[in-house]
């Protein structure tokens, strides 16, 4: 690999390794320009094949492969069409939610895009709450899912939002956005929950920050973490990763965000 950093086999090799396994329901967030140079990845279109085809050999067809695709369509005023509203974050995401056999859920701001047999049960009929109770992150964790973090840290992870809510933390507060959902044809109009933080700098959700604290934590006893090209992946699963949240948000309700405290009340 002269002109590379690393290759399909090597991804496919670094997923077995962080406990990936055939049959696994995974959650992922990516950043692939972390990893460097893929072989054989000479666009966008190719290095989301790619990854693509890697989770599916290590998941096989009994696995199921969640992405987000996001859109925050609500909280821009704008109508949220989810068969063909674009994810916003990102050339994976949009090219995955297009792939044959996805299905996306109906959530105007946080949507999510999955493949697999559990997708349905996961992304249909959810409550109008993004990351409250029986939503799609509460829904995973019930089904012993797992997080994959690819060129992320996890405080990458979007489920951070989920424990912020169950613990129900100073920094953030429920905001209701309302708008119109366009779904097979038909148009309704709905209202969505969003737990949205405060916009003090001192309530933002600052990576380094919580990076630090996870160290702090002694958070790399619960995750599987291993060395791609130039960069790392991570898994590590849902119950964990709420455990340990839950257990350093008692002790500092401020342990995710930039901080310091300030009385948000």
């Amino acid at each position: 690999m002269p002109n590379s950093d690393y290759s399909k086999s090597d991804l496919v090799k670094a997923l077995k390794k962080i406990g990936l396994k055939e049959g696994n329901l995974v959650f992922i967030h990516s950043s692939m320009f972390h990893l460097g140079r893929l072989e054989n990845g000479n666009s966008s279109e190719k290095i989301s094949r790619i990854v693509f085809d890697s989770f599916f050999e290590v998941l096989g067809p009994t696995g199921t492969l969640l992405v987000p695709t996001y859109t925050y369509s609500f909280c821009k005023g704008e109508s949220f069409d989810v068969k063909n509203t674009p994810s916003s974050i990102g050339t994976f995401t949009e090219f995955f939610r297009n792939q044959n056999g996805a299905i996306r859920s109906a959530d105007p701001i946080f949507s999510v895009s999955g493949i697999g047999p559990k997708s349905k049960k996961i992304l249909s009929n959810l409550p109008k709450s993004c990351f409250g109770e029986d939503s799609v992150y509460d829904r995973i964790t019930k089904l012993n899912g797992k997080l994959c973090l690819i060129g992320l840290g996890l405080s990458g992870a979007t489920y951070r939002h989920y424990v912020d809510q169950k613990m129900n933390i100073p920094a953030r507060f429920s905001k209701y956005f309302s708008g119109k959902i366009l779904e097979d044809g038909n148009e309704r109009t709905e209202t969505w929950e969003y737990f949205v933080r405060y916009l003090s700098e001192n309530c933002y959700p600052d990576p380094e920050v919580m990076e630090k604290n996870l160290k702090k934590a002694n958070a790399n006893n619960v995750w599987k973490k291993t060395k791609v090209g130039r960069g790392e992946i991570l898994s590590i699963n849902c119950i964990d990763f709420l455990k340990l949240m839950e257990r350093e948000l008692k002790k500092d309700p401020w342990f995710s965000v930039r901080g310091p405290p300030i009385n948000t009340e």
